[in-house]
């Protein structure tokens, strides 16, 4: 009955016993961190690790309740949080300038009927071509078919296979095959067959048997290039004049840094720009890379604060460094201290829930179950500093009562994030 889930969870069993090889032989964090290969593999396997979970069913993990489903669940989180810069599970509304959609998350969007890929310059190359990809099919526009499939690209031609390819295409020891790729000309259409065709090798462009998909397909692409315009159409020349007034490139304004004694903020006053940031502790010879700054930053110890405003097609702000001195504050620690707890637990029907809030502020209190879905929103309001109560009757969003079992809380303020497990017994 389950054997899809155990294939499943098999998958996910492997994937954080490579987690381990790629973290292992590490002294310590940084190490690893500075490591962009073993790091970028580690994070691409914590998402798996996500997946692997979201597709158990409901009935599988309430009869295996001894796995802490939400934390394992929660590595897919962290890792886009921490990694890609989203929130995989926030509710933060979606620009309408944005072409990409979620595809974790609360905001997950459904699969899209087509997918869109375009080609233009390739170091000091160009070639404008344009693909539409649905489930099965993929379609090819090639807007110059007189340039060849193959050009010298610089920093491709800095790896030895590439140039043991060239050296073999001019002995002619390339099957018929491989030297497609050195065809002189190109159709102005291709239409491949991926599931047939995974290579992309029989060009059913010809083929009347696919008139129709073909018409499909470059329909989309046209309708594509309608609704968000091509700026392939346009000379390089022109664009750049476009985007640089008096052909000045344009400079992103230097971030201001501020420190109210606890958290450093930061703000750039260019639109579309992001922050890169460093905080190096007194006596420290080395930190992890630079995070892109999105929320403000906890101080615990002296040191410099080093960050950099930066927006592509921009040159990048001057450095600009910060000395911080924690030994100047005045409030305890004990101040500023986010704590939440709830008793009974396990409970039934109802548990009170106490928390301590460091400073005032908008603030969110919510109840998920053990697949991490949120079943009660108990707080979304603005709440001052200081200690409070507030209780649940085991009841979701629309007043219906839940079921016996794990669920997890998550306290969230503008600056801080803590987690807890009650049980509903009954």
């Amino acid at each position: 009955m389950f054997e899809k889930d155990r294939l499943n969870l098999l998958t996910l069993l492997d994937t954080i016993v490579k987690i381990a090889k790629y973290s292992s032989g590490y002294k310590n964090s940084d190490d690893f961190y500075e490591n962009q290969r073993d790091f970028d593999a580690s994070m691409m396997n914590f998402i798996i690790i996500g997946e692997m979970v979201s597709r158990l069913s409901d009935k599988f993990i309430e009869e295996n309740n001894q796995i802490d489903w939400f934390k394992i669940r929660g590595f897919r989180n962290i890792v886009a949080h921490d990694y890609f810069g989203i929130d995989a599970e926030a509710d933060i509304p979606i620009p309408d300038y944005y072409q990409g959609q979620p595809f974790l998350g609360t905001q997950k969007a459904e699969p899209r009927t087509y997918v869109f890929g375009a080609r233009d310059r390739m170091d000091l190359e160009y070639d404008m071509v344009r693909a539409v990809r649905d489930k099965r099919y993929k379609y090819f526009r090639n807007y110059q078919p007189e340039l060849p499939y193959y050009q010298n690209i610089i920093y491709r031609l800095q790896m030895d296979m590439m140039n043991e390819m060239l050296q073999m295409h001019a002995d002619g020891k390339l099957n018929a095959v491989q030297e497609l790729w050195f065809r002189q000309s190109k159709p102005e259409e291709e239409l491949y067959d991926t599931w047939e065709d995974p290579h992309e090798l029989n060009n059913l462009a010809a083929d009347p048997a696919y008139a129709e998909k073909l018409a499909e397909l470059r329909a989309a692409h046209l309708d594509w290039q309608e609704k968000h315009g091509d700026l392939g159409f346009i000379d390089e020349k022109e664009l750049r004049a476009q985007f640089w007034p008096e052909d000045s490139q344009p400079k992103t304004a230097e971030p201001v840094v501020t420190y109210d004694g606890e958290y450093v903020s930061i703000t750039c006053e260019t639109p579309g720009s992001h922050i890169v940031y460093k905080h190096l502790s007194t006596g420290a010879k080395r930190q992890r890379p630079y995070p892109i700054y999105v929320e403000p930053v906890p101080i615990h110890s002296d040191g410099t604060f080093h960050c950099r405003s930066e927006r592509y097609g921009y040159l990048p702000s001057k450095w600009i460094t910060t000395e911080i001195t924690t030994s100047v504050q005045t409030k305890s620690v004990s101040d500023y201290q986010l704590a939440i707890s709830n008793y009974p637990n396990p409970f039934n029907p109802q548990t009170t829930f106490t928390f301590t809030l460091p400073q005032s502020g908008q603030i969110n209190l919510s109840i998920f179950n053990a697949l991490g879905k949120k079943v009660k929103t108990l707080i979304d309001a603005n709440y001052n500093r200081g200690k409070h109560q507030l209780k649940w009757d085991g009841t979701d969003d629309v007043g219906k009562q839940v079921s016996s079992g794990v669920y997890y809380y998550r306290l969230q303020t503008p600056r801080q994030v803590l987690t807890g497990k009650t049980i509903l017994s009954k």
